[in-house]
């Protein structure tokens, strides 16, 4: 035990020996070992009529939309046809009639219903359409 401690502490007087020792420096090419200053480069040469910029160019109006596209319609299904049909007294499919405040009128296309007073069993008033 008493060796390894002595290898130990060997070890580490040589690595802090070595450590405060200042490193060698990078080996330099041959030409820069004769030259140790930074080079001057040349100064750029100045093109004529190079300095001005070209006239700045107009650009045709801007596309401006001021609302939002419309949505597109909604889908329909096959049996979404039967919604503007009613059963009548007889049970059959018949279009459906609304009675509404300025008269009566068909839901599918907004016609108006002339048949409220003069034949009143074509539709039902309390239900509120037929």
């Amino acid at each position: 035990m008493g060796t390894r401690i002595a290898f130990l502490a060997a070890l580490i007087f040589v690595a802090g020996v070595n450590a405060a020792q200042e490193p060698e420096p990078f080996p330099l090419p041959r030409e820069a070992k004769e030259k140790q200053e930074a080079e001057l480069l040349p100064l750029p040469r100045e093109v004529p009529g190079q300095d001005t910029l070209p006239a700045p160019r107009v650009l045709g109006p801007m596309p401006f939309f001021p609302y939002a596209p419309p949505d597109p319609p909604p889908q329909f299904g096959r049996r979404d046809v039967w919604q503007y049909f009613s059963v009548n007294s007889r049970g059959q499919f018949v279009p459906r009639v609304v009675y509404g405040p300025h008269g009566a009128y068909y839901l599918y296309n907004g016609r108006p219903f002339p048949y409220t007073t003069t034949q009143p069993q074509l539709w039902d008033k309390t239900v509120g359409g037929n």
